[in-house]
């Protein structure tokens, strides 16, 4: 078949979700790959001058909707990852998958003493990040995978919030990531411990998550950093806060990834 250009697609643009490529499985092959290569551009944010070209004339991919990305690279295998939780059917041709589930971030902690003043400032710790866990195990094409995404822990003026579970179930396959914990509001002249990185999960290989800064009291009052996320660049910890009233920072949701 002839390469299409970008231009040739403009109209597709609001159409670009999993209903309408459901809708184009009826279409001829041709269609079908320019459509999912274009879907996929957009799902990945992947520019068209470097992209465009290689997808619809090599591989093909096919765009995912609602918090989800999905691209092919190559014959028999691809991606899919997932910031949302949601029910995935697996594709056609696929046996094997490997899942890399990532939790929710721990919030920072704020302060609230209200007699403080500099330099003694109340100050909070920073919330630890999501454990991460990696299991590889065999899907039916067709079948229905679950995928729950944890949020990250909401900041506040008192202790951080916990991350929440990240999870994959499928039949009698269950990964299980836990959140990070939340940091621990500050007081005058007090340290602080972070909050503990996620772990204890189950479920294929775990890697705990990293504790939260300490917020410490002396010799200068400091808030506690967020913890690095641990694997997808996400489940990251919320930074503690300093000074009275002052919220800490949110957590960073978890994410979800297949390999196949």
């Amino acid at each position: 078949m002839s390469c299409p250009t970008p231009s040739d697609f403009q109209a597709l643009i609001p159409d670009v979700n999993s209903s309408a490529c459901e809708q184009l499985s009826k279409l001829g092959p041709a269609t079908r790959l320019w459509y999912n290569a274009y879907s996929c551009i957009y799902n990945e944010n992947l520019s068209f001058t470097e992209n465009f070209t290689d997808l619809i004339c090599n591989t093909g991919c096919g765009g995912g909707g609602g918090g989800s990305s999905t691209s092919t690279t190559a014959a028999g295998s691809g991606d899919a990852s997932f910031e949302s939780s949601q029910d995935w059917t697996v594709p056609d041709g696929v046996t094997e998958i490997t899942a890399t589930v990532v939790a929710g971030g721990g919030a920072g902690a704020g302060g609230i003493c209200g007699y403080c003043s500099a330099p003694n400032l109340p100050v909070g710790s920073g919330g630890g990040s999501g454990e991460k866990r990696v299991h590889t195990f065999s899907v039916t094409p067709g079948d229905t995978i679950s995928i729950v995404v944890g949020a990250g822990g909401v900041g506040g003026v008192f202790n951080g919030g916990s991350g929440q579970v990240s999870s994959v179930s499928y039949g009698a396959v269950y990964v299980l990531a836990v959140g990070g914990g939340g940091g621990t509001y500050g007081a005058c002249n007090v340290a602080r411990a972070g909050g503990a990185g996620g772990t204890g999960g189950s479920g294929g290989t775990g890697t705990s998550g990293n504790a939260g800064g300490t917020a410490l009291a002396t010799p200068s009052c400091s808030a506690g950093a967020g913890a690095a996320s641990v694997g997808l660049a996400m489940g990251g910890g919320g930074a503690g806060a300093a000074g009275s009233g002052a919220a800490g920072t949110s957590g960073t949701a978890g994410k979800v990834r297949f390999v196949w």
